[in-house]
């Protein structure tokens, strides 16, 4: 296995796992974040914070996940919350239907 090494400032998602009554931990997320890298606590340990104001607390290497995502800066997001798919995907959408899929207009 092949360690994860993360470099100051990089963004990465954050291992929680929280259980969902009625819900199947097949449909839940466990990650949430982004969260950036503020300090490297050798050899596996990193200090995480989530945006300039927040409180840093430490978490180990194997509860992180390298985040690939384009986000802006100062912007965070629940794992809960993130649309499936980037914002870099285009939106196809058929001609004479609404703003959304599955919309028709009305005549």
């Amino acid at each position: 296995m092949r360690p994860n090494e993360f470099q100051l400032g990089s963004k990465v998602w954050y291992f929680y796992p929280r259980k969902y009554s009625r819900k199947s931990p097949k449909w839940q997320r466990c990650y949430t974040g982004p969260y950036e890298v503020v300090r490297v606590i050798p050899p596996v340990n990193y200090v995480l914070r989530r945006t300039p104001k927040s409180k840093p607390f430490v978490v180990h290497a194997d509860k992180l996940k390298k985040c690939h995502s384009q986000l802006h800066k100062n912007e965070a997001v629940t794992a809960d919350s993130a649309e499936v798919g980037t914002a870099d995907e285009p939106h196809h959408f058929e001609a004479g239907t609404g703003d959304t899929p599955g919309q028709k207009i009305k005549k």
